[in-house]
């Protein structure tokens, strides 16, 4: 993304709109604006805060047209702002038109029609910057351009390829890794896959494997036990959902591709498995077509519910699926 690439790059505009579905980029870019509007030294004193939810069009117009102080500019967040536009429209469109002077706008939404009146009008005036998740295959040159921009280290392609796979795909998550990383080989400029394989795939991967080891294996009762000694060791559901959806996923895409015709050797890296080849095979075999073939709806189904689609705790929630994906 070239405003995370080079923020001293992003222009200073009365309104800006960031959407999409992946929140490291959303706020990586928020904090980028935030830095052009206030510079380096602004506060939290300069900013406010809506949640487009609740928020009244009034008090969001009241505080754009509050004059700063200490700021040359007052920075305005509308988070979740998709109601709130769908419900004002028409007034968002009469002030992107006429912003105000000091008061600096920014829309954070999920989704932004280009076709709408509003779009339009914002793209003449403001800025408008995608922050969807990137496809399966952008994770691994997003994570080599991402330790070279951010920390002047090159990360080798088959690095990028195995921090991919032990992590999942999650950009907050790569970072984070990236960042630890970085300060782990010090004063070296190259991060290698041994490098990764020392420090990332330590502890929680290997445990994560070895769930899936039991589960297709038809362990339930080892599958589960594992999964709650991970948890109580502090490991937080979300992100071991992250490295069980990414293993489940792509063997899912594999069964699919075998069922065209590939190879199993063919299959694996076209589905994005590069290592621990040996371990995907036999989880191939065992799962079986049927189990294979409901990965997708599983994964789908606990994905939403950890995100609020549930009235499950996450951690029977990932129970589920781990009972389902041993059920032979």
């Amino acid at each position: 993304m070239a405003v995370l690439e080079k923020p001293s790059a992003l222009e200073q505009k009365p309104v800006y709109v960031v959407y999409g579905d992946e929140e490291f980029l959303r706020s990586s870019v928020i904090d980028a604006i935030r830095s052009v509007v206030l510079g380096d030294d602004g506060d939290e004193f300069g900013v406010g805060r809506f949640d487009g939810k609740t928020a009244a069009l009034a008090d969001l117009l009241d505080e754009l047209a509050t004059l700063p102080f200490l700021t040359p500019r007052r920075l305005v967040v509308l988070s979740n702002a998709d109601p709130f536009v769908t419900s004002h429209r028409e007034a968002l469109e009469r002030y992107v038109e006429k912003p105000h002077r000091t008061g600096v706008l920014v829309i954070v939404a999920q989704s932004w029609p280009s076709n709408t009146r509003l779009a339009k009008s914002v793209a003449r005036s403001g800025l408008t910057v995608d922050c969807k998740a990137p496809d399966s295959r952008q994770l691994a040159p997003w994570c080599r351009r991402w330790a070279k921009d951010r920390y002047n280290k090159k990360l080798g392609v088959e690095a990028a390829d195995l921090l991919v796979e032990l992590v999942g795909g999650g950009l907050g998550q790569l970072s984070a890794e990236i960042d630890k990383l970085a300060s782990y080989v010090g004063e070296r400029t190259e991060l290698s896959a041994d490098d990764v394989d020392r420090l990332v795939a330590a502890g929680r991967v290997e445990t994560v494997w070895k769930i899936l080891d039991a589960a297709a294996a038809g362990d339930a009762a080892t599958a589960v036990n594992i999964l709650e000694s991970l948890m109580s060791a502090g490991e937080q559901p979300v992100l071991i959902f992250g490295a069980i959806s990414s293993q489940l996923r792509k063997l899912a895409k594999a069964h699919r591709l075998i069922a065209g015709g590939h190879s199993i050797q063919a299959a694996l890296p076209k589905a994005g498995i590069n290592f621990y080849t040996d371990r995907a095979s036999a989880h191939l075999r065992r799962l079986g077509r049927e189990r294979l073939s409901r990965l997708f709806g599983w994964l789908t189904e606990t994905d939403l519910g950890i995100k609020g689609d549930s009235n499950l705790p996450a951690q029977h929630l990932l129970e589920r699926l781990v009972v389902r994906v041993a059920a032979s």
